[in-house]
């Protein structure tokens, strides 16, 4: 939290001066009030009219300017650390490998971006400002205090500090119940994501009350977990107002007794209660705070990116350990190649090689390790055994982000985003007209263009469910094309394309001569293997050339 703070110190620097003001301005009133007892005692009317007409100011001040100045600054401040959270997330997950980022169900990663700032906001930075302005009214008590009377000041403090320590033990259960909201929250937000996005299938096959059996399951298990929450704040702050109840008693029979004794003016019994109360309230806020902010610390810690990991990171690249790939002009060799999936083999000492500029297909039935190949070539998987040659070079030794560059990958399931065809192709980058209508061409999809109401400008809806399968494949490819990327694999991308277009798109790709085509599917024809350079058959995790040849 305090990084956030710290990066954005002038604005919270702003809110430190508004609030230094409102309370001055709050100070200011209570010595009118006292000085008002005293006008009214000696019958000093003109004093006492003053008195007033100054007390008018300062309502007027407080409640027209600074405390809605606060609530704006408070408001511009926190949406800019909020926005910084989300890009730390973004970091945090850009930092992921494939296997890391599929650790966690996307659910949680939304509940991140949801949930968790908006948990962080409240019981993070909005009580650090409530800290904010309990230091600075105890500041201000214990410096007025002690030009009153040292000896109020000292009474005040001393009970308040043995009230103070009695308190840190309630911290840990509310950060333990704090930890557990946060995960509740995460997989409910996965429960609900899980169950609309399954929808269509639910309904298809008569269980639509499963949605709601699953979402009310979540639902409850999350309410538990707040109501839980909720207890163990509330009972804390329920021994906090007991403590603060007898701390206030004590703290009035010390101004009572003194004035009675006349160790003090009688008058300061009126004003001398609000700044015994303030220093005394003040060190309690900071009780309450410290608890709320133990129930932030789960989501900041969970949001927190590994500083020394990150430096690391950045220190490897700008010393080279890690450089980018250069463009490949040789070969892919894959030597003695062995990888599980938690010890489940899957591929056995497999060798094969791709000429860079050759067209190869992978066959094979369900489950024989295409995919895993293709993602162990793209870098997304790590872990294994063997060599996996890059011009020579082993392909560890290059950062596998910098992979994409020249790869580029077509799954069977295509994502697409909700905005236009055109969007979805380009992916924000600029081509001129004619490199998009040779993409368009090359993927088969210029046949689609008459059926789309606003051409390239049509917007797909969510991940595209205004279009076919087979249209999304075809875009899919096109967002390839259309990026030149000198290396396409390709996992079954023509599976949802009728017999026709996949021809058209087949026969496109294998005539693109700088390209490096890698295509997986469960079967190929018979009359289109003399058209590739090599077809691989993959079984019981090794391989097998089916035919050697060239296009």
């Amino acid at each position: 939290m305090y990084t956030y703070i710290k990066k954005y110190k002038y604005h919270n620097l702003g809110i430190a001066a508004v609030l230094l003001l409102q309370n001055l301005f709050l100070l200011a009133s209570t010595l009118l009030g006292m000085r008002s007892v005293r006008a009214l005692t000696d019958g000093d009317r003109k004093s006492l009219v003053v008195c007033l007409a100054t007390a008018v100011v300062i309502y007027l001040v407080l409640n027209c300017v600074l405390f809605p100045g606060y609530e704006v600054l408070v408001g511009k401040t926190i949406l800019l650390m909020n926005q910084e959270m989300r890009k730390d997330i973004n970091r945090k997950l850009m930092a992921k490998s494939y296997q890391e980022f599929l650790a966690f169900d996307s659910g949680e990663y939304l509940s991140w971006y949801t949930n968790d700032i908006k948990e962080a906001e409240l019981q993070g930075f909005k009580t650090c400002y409530e800290c904010m302005d309990a230091v600075l009214k105890l500041v201000i008590g214990v410096v007025v205090l002690a030009a009153i009377k040292i000896e109020l000041l000292f009474c005040t403090t001393l009970i308040s500090v043995i009230i103070l320590i009695l308190t840190r033990r309630f911290e840990a259960s509310v950060e333990i119940s704090s930890g557990k909201v946060s995960h509740a929250l995460e997989r409910f937000t996965d429960t609900v994501k899980e169950q609309v996005s399954g929808y269509k299938v639910l309904k298809y096959f008569g269980k639509s009350a499963q949605l709601e059996e699953e979402i009310d399951a979540a639902g409850v298990k999350l309410e538990e977990e707040r109501c839980s929450y909720v207890k163990e704040k509330e009972n804390a702050n329920m021994k906090l107002q007991v403590l603060n109840g007898l701390g206030s008693f004590l703290n009035n029979s010390i101004i009572f007794g003194m004035c009675a004794l006349r160790i003090i003016p009688a008058e300061i019994f009126f004003g001398g209660g609000n700044l015994t109360g303030q220093v005394k309230n003040s060190l309690m806020s900071l009780a309450e705070c410290r608890i709320l902010l133990a129930g932030a610390r789960p989501y900041f810690t969970k949001l927190q990116i590994d500083e020394q990991k990150s430096a690391a990171i950045e220190s490897g690249r700008r010393e080279g350990v890690k450089e980018a790939l250069p463009p490949l002009t040789s070969e892919i060799q894959i030597e003695h190649l062995s990888f599980a999936y938690a010890e489940k083999p899957i591929l056995s000492k497999l060798d094969l090689s791709f000429q860079i500029g050759g067209k190869y297909a992978v066959v094979g039935k369900s489950g024989c390790g295409k995919s895993t190949l293709l993602k162990l070539l793209l870098g997304q998987l790590t872990g294994y055994e063997g060599s996996i040659l890059f011009d020579g070079r082993e392909a560890a030794q290059f950062d596998r982000n910098s992979f994409y560059g020249q790869m580029a990958y077509i799954e069977q399931q295509v994502f697409l985003f909700d905005t236009t065809i055109r969007e979805n192709i380009t992916l924000g980058d600029s081509f001129t007209e004619a490199e998009i209508q040779d993409a368009l061409c090359r993927s088969a999809l210029i046949q689609d263009m008459d059926n789309f109401a606003e051409g390239l400008d049509t917007r797909v809806g969510e991940n595209g469910k205004q279009l076919s399968g087979g249209q999304k494949q075809r875009i899919a490819i096109a967002r390839a094309l259309v990026h030149n990327r000198s290396i396409l694999i390709v996992d079954e991308g023509t599976s949802a394309l009728d017999q026709e277009n996949a021809a058209v798109i087949e026969e496109s790709l294998l005539q693109c001569e700088d390209l490096t085509l890698i295509l997986v599917s469960h079967h190929l024809k018979e009359e289109n293997r003399q058209k590739y350079t090599e077809v691989y058959q993959l079984e019981n995790g090794t391989a097998r050339r089916l035919l050697c040849g060239n296009i």
